[in-house]
């Protein structure tokens, strides 16, 4: 769902386009960055995991996963982690997850004599739109072998479906330990009875030109300076009630970057694009010509926000920002 340049331009510079050049990468799953108390502020506004439920929890229903799977046993013992215990499993990595409104985890095993296990993750993250955000975080290919979408690496599986992102890894990778992976993700997959609706801000993105692999979904800055380094504050007020988009584009040889914002009403909106104008755009109307030499431009409908980073000129910028105004309109 990458670096950049984060002092505004000062004015619009008329120059020759700059040649096409890649976007950064986005980050790779599980990657560590480095928190900041401004995430830290942010995850203690999110609610805790509540009582506990007196019906049976979500995760329950993967206690029935088959006891032997492809040459495989299931370990007896599995494991739970919840809001509160969770980084004793995936300490220095929790972050992502809590920001998403994480409920609990299941970890399971499968085992086989000489080999080293294969484990399962099922995390319930409450909402589909918040597994989505998980999962399209760690996104470098969009695949669709399991679940809603799926994306297999090295000997680990990772897909999304209703409210749950799931993780199944073998390491060392060999083709029957693949084969298991896959044998097990389906049957996860299967338990899980329907399919979930993506956030509304990512529907919203422009289909033309969209790399689809490059999508990500959040609500707080960290995960988008973790793409495209806006600035070190919080210029687009993004916080627990705002959703936003990213994704990158291509169009021939013109590449550039989208980023969609919804906020709760058009007062918070308003502001929102005041500061971006001021810390972004350095009070120039837009499309702008950064230090890097690329465009920045943006523009406010009601309560959503789009800006334009990375294009190759002015033209590339409008017209961006036009696309995204008439998917609006839709």
């Amino acid at each position: 769902m990458e670096a950049m340049v984060t002092n505004p331009a000062q004015a619009v510079q008329k120059a020759a386009p700059p040649a096409p050049i890649d976007l950064p990468e986005l980050p790779r799953y599980h990657r560590r960055m480095t928190w900041s108390c401004f995430l830290l502020s942010f995850l203690a506004v999110l609610p805790g995991p509540g009582p506990a439920p007196s019906t049976p929890a979500p995760l329950d229903v993967f206690e029935k996963l088959p006891e032997k799977l492809e040459g495989y046993r299931r370990v007896p013992a599995s494991e739970r982690f919840d809001h509160e215990t969770l980084y004793q499993h995936i300490d220095g990595h929790a972050e992502l997850y809590l920001s998403f409104g994480f409920r609990e985890l299941l970890v399971l095993r499968y085992d086989r004599d000489g080999e080293a296990p294969i484990e399962v993750e099922i995390y319930d993250m409450g909402r589909s739109q918040d597994a989505f955000g998980v999962f399209a975080h760690g996104m470098e290919r969009a695949e669709r072998e399991v679940g809603q979408d799926s994306q297999y690496l090295s000997g680990m599986l990772t897909f999304w479906k209703d409210r749950f992102v799931v993780t199944v890894t073998a390491y060392p990778e060999t083709e029957p330990r693949r084969r298991a992976v896959y044998a097990l993700a389906r049957t996860i997959a299967g338990l899980i009875k329907k399919d979930g609706a993506l956030p509304g801000v990512v529907r919203r993105l422009p289909r033309e030109g969209l790399a689809a692999e490059s999508v990500r979904y959040f609500r707080h800055p960290v995960w988008l300076n973790s793409a495209y380094q806006i600035s070190d504050g919080n210029p687009l007020a993004l916080g627990p009630d705002t959703d936003a988009a990213l994704a990158r584009y291509k169009t021939g040889d013109n590449r550039h970057l989208l980023v969609l914002v919804e906020y709760p009403d058009e007062r918070r909106a308003a502001a929102a694009e005041q500061s971006a104008r001021k810390e972004i755009l350095g009070d120039q109307p837009g499309p702008v010509r950064r230090p890097d030499g690329r465009y920045a431009a943006l523009c406010r409908k009601k309560n959503r926000l789009a800006l334009v980073f990375y294009a190759p000129d002015e033209k590339t910028a409008r017209a961006a920002l036009e696309r995204a105004a008439e998917r609006e309109a839709r």
